[in-house]
């Protein structure tokens, strides 16, 4: 699947929950978003920094911490 394809899936999944959840009409959902958040909840967890810079698929930790 594309980057394109990921983006129109999660757009569309999006405007079919805003008509159960209001509070998401509006805000902005992307892949990147659902991304960044997981690795934040993941870090939140107490999941290392290292493995959560491969799981993003991260170079460097440092590019991990910012």
């Amino acid at each position: 699947m594309s980057r394109e394809g990921v983006g129109y899936v999660v757009k569309r999944a999006v405007a079919r929950a805003g008509g159960k959840c209001a509070s998401l009409i509006g805000k902005p959902v992307s892949p990147h978003v659902i991304r960044h958040t997981t690795g934040v909840h993941l870090l939140q967890s107490g999941v290392d920094i290292s493995m959560i810079a491969l799981w993003l698929g991260h170079e460097s930790t440092e590019t991990t911490h910012i």
